[in-house]
């Protein structure tokens, strides 16, 4: 943790993530930031390195420790710290491990967060987020995005970009053949060389509390894992995360039940379910040792869940691609450190990338960045200089 400080004041008191951008107005935007540039020892690489390296270069050795690392970074990029960037860690650890830490948790739930950018979008005079709207069609027109069509045929013209956060492969199904041959070239070459992390298996319950406390403690916390072993943290069916949310927000079930979630982190083999059909015997056949499965760790905290359940819902690589239009189901590219996946802009003028298919990766945090730089690649560094004069100066105390 002391080795680790100062790579984690340069993160969280440096300049704020808010001014990159992807073109020469960077030297504007992070200009305004120079004064709180720090130095990062071993010099500024560091931060993109491997964990590992950190943690060989701190001579950590205890077996406990690295494992607990390894699992650190595996929960939060889907990668042991091999293949975890330093600077992610060097800003969580110091976050996680900062006197008087505690863990946020949105109140109402996942939905409470959706509710909450649907009503960040809506409030601007004339935005609308439309559900079931299914995009079959790219608009190109001059050498531009034009807009897009819909699956219903409704035409939706873009007055200045088109952005799409879909999986890069969703997205080239977008693009009518021949209408951008630069762009369907960037979209079938750069990202070639990344291969895809593993699925999910899912569990939901709905239970009944009696007996069981009713909020987070000791005893009972809101969330746990399990690890069959430490051998490999990537091998299937090997660890399982368990979350109670309705321990911390009581109103996520009705007075007397819980609500539960349980699943394997992006371990789960897509060739193992590629070829079955959904409600055939053999796919329901799997679904429940899947079930089975996750159930066992959910019974290492609540020894009697199956007489307790009210509600099962269990999820599969197939219900993942269908959901959340991910092929193959998959958490996203596998992308080690010091490797970074493409950028925002594109070889098409007025279409834009974000989400998990883009610098600087899969799970939240990394979504919400790339939507932040593709945001700041369609403003000018003047306009974004406008957003940047909000940010108030801040001095984060680390002292853990």
């Amino acid at each position: 943790m002391t080795n680790i400080m100062p790579l984690a004041d340069a993160i969280v008191n440096g300049p704020p993530p808010s001014f990159v951008r992807e073109d020469a107005g960077v030297l504007v935007t992070l200009g305004r930031y120079f004064p709180k540039l720090k130095m990062v020892p071993g010099g500024p690489q560091k931060l993109s390195e491997p964990f590992s390296e950190f943690l060989k270069d701190a001579g950590v050795t205890d077996p406990f420790i690295r494992n607990w690392m390894d699992m650190f970074a595996f929960l939060l990029q889907g990668l042991p710290s091999y293949g975890a960037p330093t600077s992610m860690m060097a800003y969580m650890m110091a976050d996680m491990y900062k006197k008087g830490a505690t863990l946020d948790y949105p109140k109402g739930g996942n939905a409470g967060m959706i509710d909450a950018l649907v009503r960040g979008v809506e409030k601007h005079a004339g935005s609308q987020v439309l559900l079931k709207a299914h995009v079959e069609e790219l608009l190109v027109e001059g050498g531009r995005a034009a807009g897009v069509r819909l699956r219903d045929g409704r035409v939706f013209r873009a007055r200045e970009a088109v952005v799409s956060n879909a999986d890069y492969r969703v997205t080239r199904g977008f693009v009518p053949p021949g209408s951008a041959p630069e762009l369907e070239e960037h979209l079938s070459t750069a990202w070639s060389k990344y291969p895809e992390l593993k699925s999910f298996i899912h569990l939901h319950l709905g239970f009944k509390a009696e007996g069981l406390p009713a909020g987070h403690c000791k005893e009972f916390p809101a969330q746990w894992g399990v690890f069959e072993h430490w051998d490999d943290l990537e091998a299937p069916r090997n660890a399982v995360l368990v979350s109670c949310p309705s321990m911390l927000d009581p109103e996520l079930a009705p007075p007397g039940y819980h609500c539960l979630h349980a699943y394997t982190p992006a371990t789960e083999p897509w060739e193992d379910w590629k070829d079955l059909k959904e409600g055939s015997e053999e796919y329901l056949r799997k679904k429940e040792d899947a079930k089975e499965f996750l159930l066992r760790a959910v019974e290492k905290q609540v020894p009697d869940i199956r007489e307790r359940i009210v509600l099962e819902m269990v999820g599969t690589p197939l219900t993942h691609r269908r959901f959340l239009r991910k092929p193959s189901g998959t958490y996203g590219p596998r992308v080690t450190a010091p490797d970074m996946l493409p950028g925002h802009k594109t070889p098409l003028e007025g279409f834009h990338m974000c989400g998990d298919s883009t610098f600087p990766g899969i799970g939240v945090p990394a979504v919400v960045m790339s939507g932040h730089i593709c945001a700041n690649n369609i403003l000018s560094p003047w306009e974004q200089l406008a957003v940047l004069d909000r940010i108030k100066d801040w001095e984060a105390e680390l002292t853990i």
